[in-house]
């Protein structure tokens, strides 16, 4: 059996999310096992991914419904939700009885404090631990010939621990020298993963001057190298050219950093990585899938970067890019982040056949997206405006599209016979 997990579901973009219920659906597919983890408080029911499973499982009933012996079947069950809890008292005591191993005294008062103070929040109690081992709280102390563990209690006791771990890790990142906690505010910015040369370029520091400050993230934690053989920095051999890339230890890790930088802190790195990747697109490279992280930079500038050539072109390859990849959604976000730039009458005068051939796209992925209302608006503009019946026919072709896939048939019919008997082609509805 094949067994996928999907981690963080609830950020997965609509194409990823109907590719998903096409496998969920799909007749015949067997020994295959979906694990797909969200933050339930991040996700409600017109979630993305809620209606997702929602369609899936109404499709999947459908294709069973034609052998209800198999449908309603105990092993036949297509979604099964699992609700991952915090860490109760129990199953906490076994992990700290766990972690502290060896001669020590009675840890139930241990337990009880790091449940009191993290609410057994399985990620939070990691980072406490770790915050009481930096602080002294707990300690190995050697007696004799012996190391004991040593835990202050009262102290611990004491601590005013805020339920929000992001807190906490800002208590922790304090503890990095500034220059090294400055340069992975910089690197969050940069995704949740980021390679070295790219830090070292955007923060005008030599590489090896960023390995150095980034040691310090490693031996934290708070970053974990892809290539596992370049865990030890200091010792490591750079090879000119070679990709050297790391990533955040968690995705709350990256947040903490990158909620410690000001707007305009963020607008700044943003433009400054923007004007550093965005010559690839200029060289005449194929940015691939690195279209999307150079228009995400643009979008995250603020009005930095106010040329509109330049916006609407990283943002057009951007949406073709998605729409060939069949993300609708995304495409048309960024399709109509270039039509909101041409909204002046004098721009269809001046770029009309740009015009055209936006509008059509921008059209064609509001449907594919359900945004019909939009897919009017787009294409009622774009026949005000056509110069030719080729144009013409190509706003009403895409509205004809439209109409079918929402099924409103005869509308289409009706459509078709009127744009017919505008180009002098009389047909009856009825021959």
């Amino acid at each position: 059996p094949l067994v996928i997990f999907l981690d963080d579901i609830q950020w997965a973009d609509t194409a990823s999310l109907s590719l998903l219920k096409t496998i969920l659906t799909e007749p015949g597919i067997g020994n295959l096992l979906i694990i797909a983890a969200y933050r339930d408080n991040e996700v409600d029911v017109n979630h993305p991914y809620m209606v997702c499973l929602e369609d899936a499982y109404s499709e999947w009933l459908k294709v069973n419904e034609t052998d209800t012996t198999t449908a309603y079947a105990a092993d036949n069950e297509l979604i099964k939700p699992v609700w991952v809890r915090n860490l109760d008292p129990e199953d906490l005591q076994e992990l700290i009885r766990d972690t502290f191993k060896g001669k020590h005294t009675d840890l139930n008062r241990l337990t009880e404090l790091v449940h009191a103070k993290t609410q057994g929040n399985a990620f939070f109690v990691h980072q406490f631990l770790d915050s009481l081992n930096q602080d002294g709280y707990i300690r190995l102390v050697q007696n004799g010939h012996q190391l004991n563990w040593s835990f202050d209690y009262e102290a611990i006791e004491r601590l005013d621990i805020t339920e929000n771990v992001i807190d906490l890790l800002n208590r922790q990142i304090e503890r990095l020298p500034p220059a090294a906690s400055e340069l992975l505010k910089v690197a969050s910015c940069l995704g949740y993963s980021f390679e070295l040369h790219d830090l070292a370029a955007i923060t005008r520091k030599s590489v090896k001057e960023t390995e150095k400050l980034l040691f310090h993230a490693l031996e934290a934690s708070y970053i974990i190298p892809h290539d596992s053989s370049y865990r030890f920095v200091e010792s490591y051999e750079y090879a000119a050219g070679r990709m050297v890339r790391f990533k955040f230890s968690h995705d709350r890790v990256a947040q903490t950093f990158y909620l410690a930088l000001s707007p305009a802190e963020k607008e700044r790195i943003h433009a400054t990585a923007f004007e550093m990747f965005y010559p690839v697109m200029k060289q005449g490279e194929e940015p691939g899938e690195k279209v999307f992280e150079i228009a995400g930079h643009l979008q995250n500038s603020g009005e930095r970067i106010a040329a509109r050539e330049i916006r609407a072109e990283v943002f057009h390859a951007a949406g073709t890019k998605a729409k060939s990849s069949s993300a609708y959604a995304l495409a048309y976000s960024y399709f109509n982040a270039v039509y909101s730039l041409y909204q002046q009458e004098e721009d269809w005068k001046n770029h009309y056949e740009y015009l055209v051939s936006l509008t059509i796209d921008t059209a064609q992925c509001a449907y594919l997206s359900r945004l019909y209302d939009e897919t009017d608006r787009l294409i009622n503009t774009l026949l005000e405006h056509a110069q030719n019946r080729k144009d013409y026919a190509r706003g009403i072709e895409v509205l004809l599209e439209a109409y079918f896939v929402q099924q409103r048939f005869e509308e289409a019919v009706d459509l078709g016979i009127k744009t017919l008997k505008r180009f002098d082609f009389h047909v009856t509805k009825s021959p």
